[in-house]
């Protein structure tokens, strides 16, 4: 029984030790933590309608088609505005118009762009050529869809003209939030016309393809 107290001391000891480290460890000064995003995903292009100068340009060398297009809004939407065909080796007339467009079989680039709601791009169109053909690209922007509404509806004096020079344009926020999103989704419409140009006599009743770029970059 006497050697109890003797015992007791140590454990006492122990006990003011222990806490006198968690003071000492507490920290002072600034703490440190740390911030996290990740940034918004990059906007994707999807063709729609490829870009086709038809079934009916001539084999001789030098045969030049015009194919110009516009937009169009109806009731929130895009659509088709004037596409008009040119060319009379192409079999259109001379002057590009509606009519020729429809003889020839002739389809206007279409393509869509979905992103996040008011997102930047920038777009440019870029000339192909190849021994064969020489293409001068000529287009249309607006911020819209043919297919879905946007919160605001597009209207034709917003329409951006595209050509070799990067223009920056915006994309569209949708009427509603994306599944499973608190962002409103944005999406834009890009249609392709243009200038084909054979460089040398081809061949007849032959299918032919140039490959173009379309350049988007994100800002």
């Amino acid at each position: 029984m006497g050697h109890k107290p003797i015992n007791m001391k140590p454990l006492a000891m122990v006990g003011l030790l222990a806490a006198s480290s968690l003071v000492n460890a507490a920290p002072s000064g600034d703490n440190i933590f740390t911030v996290s995003f990740t940034t918004a995903p990059a906007a994707t292009v999807k063709e729609i309608d490829s870009l086709n100068f038809g079934n009916k340009m001539g084999v001789a060398a030098g045969t030049t088609c015009t194919m110009t297009a516009t937009l169009g809004v109806t009731a929130g939407l895009l659509v088709a505005g004037d596409y008009f065909f040119g060319g009379e080796q192409c079999g259109a007339p001379a002057t590009p118009d509606s009519p020729g467009f429809v003889a020839v079989g002739a389809t206007v680039g279409r393509f869509e762009l979905s992103g996040l709601g008011n997102q930047q791009v920038k777009i440019a169109l870029k000339t192909a050529t190849d021994e064969f053909l020489e293409y001068t690209p000529a287009g249309q922007y607006l911020g819209g869809s043919f297919t879905v509404l946007t919160e605001t509806a597009p209207v034709t004096g917003s329409i951006v003209a595209l050509n070799t020079a990067s223009q920056t344009v915006t994309l569209a926020p949708l009427k509603g939030l994306v599944q499973g999103s608190t962002s409103r989704g944005g999406v834009g419409t890009i249609i392709v016309s243009g200038v084909l140009k054979s460089l040398q006599k081809l061949e007849t009743s032959k299918p032919y393809t140039l490959d173009f770029t379309l350049d988007v970059t994100y800002l």
